[in-house]
């Protein structure tokens, strides 16, 4: 999973072996695809691209520093 956000924040598509998190993570996000070896392709690929400015502008929305804190307050608010 470190791969993945670490790809995600320099704005990269996602190209995963089909595992549980990769499945989670492909329903959640347009540029996170599960590949088949026997389909794999540079057709493949092109067809399934979502542009840089895309991937960042998606992940800041789910991962942002806002979401982050908001997060972290969630988790360390006292009631």
């Amino acid at each position: 999973s470190g791969s993945y956000y670490h790809g995600l924040s320099l704005g990269c598509n996602i190209i995963c072996f089909s595992s549980v998190f990769a499945k989670h993570k492909a329903e959640q996000f347009p540029f996170t695809h599960i590949f088949d070896p026997k389909t794999f392709s540079i057709g493949w690929l092109q067809s399934k691209k979502i542009p840089r400015e895309e991937v960042l502008r998606i992940g800041l929305k789910h991962y942002g520093e806002r979401q982050l804190v908001n997060s972290w307050k969630t988790i360390l608010s006292i009631k």
